[in-house]
């Protein structure tokens, strides 16, 4: 493994880890002034073209049209369906709450994986994993009692997005796609573009929330744009070319705690019971899946 690739593996997992972790932050301030998913289009809109006239400096690769279309698929997959269903469900739940849903991405990763691509049967740590996941997820939204804290159309939506989105991480890696720079801003354009079409249906008011904007507001949206999309969304696109599916998505670990600490300090937003057992209980299932070699060789020395 050479330095160079080194810096960008530890480079690109603190982009994830701890970058992607404070945009729910940035996300909720946003949301005050700008429905959901129409901020998620402005963002991978604006985000796209920045990035794409900066990739036509670096690369000079002519893209086929098989590589347009790709990467056009993957866009919709992850910034289209995978970003806007958590703008969506951040609107009504703690940007805390959400990241501890999206958590479950490995989950599916895992599941996707076994009937779509790899078809291999997963072992026993990643079975144990897989059920204390869902565990975890059944405990936060609980349908069998209502919480206020849980929107359950929102809360279907997000999940929603997150199989979507680990269906485009394993499917990336898979399919002809260009340049990394280049297949970066095509999905995030044409991701972002498809939110904005969605947005058009679902949503009314965008003109007279862009004119609402206030300070703060827009201060979230440079972020969101130029440090959360930028540096995050590259490093994650960058991660799974280059690592496999189950690592690329480790930032799960991180990004719910990230989440509800910034959410509680800066939004005054609740950190309940319910909310940090939920959290151990798929942390400690994301362990089993992410480690699964290493626990299976301690489980069969039992």
């Amino acid at each position: 493994m050479s330095k160079n690739f080194k810096f960008k593996l530890f480079f690109s997992i603190f982009c994830v880890y701890f970058i992607w972790g404070s945009t729910f932050l940035a996300v909720k301030i946003a949301l005050i002034k700008i429905s959901p998913i129409f901020l998620s289009s402005v963002r991978f809109i604006i985000a796209g073209l920045i990035l794409y006239l900066i990739s036509l400096k670096f690369n000079n690769h002519k893209i086929t049209k098989k590589q347009f279309l790709n990467s056009i698929l993957i866009g919709f997959l992850l910034t289209g369906i995978g970003n806007a269903s958590i703008a969506f469900a951040l609107k009504t739940m703690p940007s805390g709450i959400v990241a501890l849903l999206t958590g479950a991405i490995p989950i599916f990763i895992v599941i996707l994986d076994y009937i779509f691509f790899s078809k291999q049967k997963p072992n026993l740590s990643i079975i144990l994993g897989v059920l204390l996941g869902l565990i975890g997820m059944i405990y936060l939204i609980n349908p069998f009692e209502i919480k206020l804290e849980i929107n359950f159309l929102a809360t279907l939506v997000s999940i929603l997005g997150v199989i979507s989105w680990a269906y485009g991480s394993l499917l990336a890696p898979k399919i002809d796609l260009p340049a990394s720079l280049q297949k970066t801003s095509i999905q995030m354009f044409f991701g972002g573009l498809f939110s904005l079409i969605i947005s058009f249906f679902l949503e009314n008011n965008h003109s007279g929330s862009l004119k609402l904007l206030d300070s703060n507001t827009i201060k979230a949206l440079i972020y969101l744009i130029f440090i959360g999309t930028f540096l995050g969304y590259t490093s994650y696109t960058w991660l799974i070319d280059n690592v496999s599916p189950e690592i690329a998505s480790t930032y799960a670990l991180v990004n719910p705690v990230v989440a509800l600490l910034l959410g509680s300090f800066f939004l005054n937003e609740k950190i309940s019971r319910d909310s940090i057992i939920a959290t151990f209980i798929i942390i400690i299932g994301l362990f089993f899946i992410i480690f699964n070699k290493k626990i299976s060789a301690v489980l069969k020395g039992f």
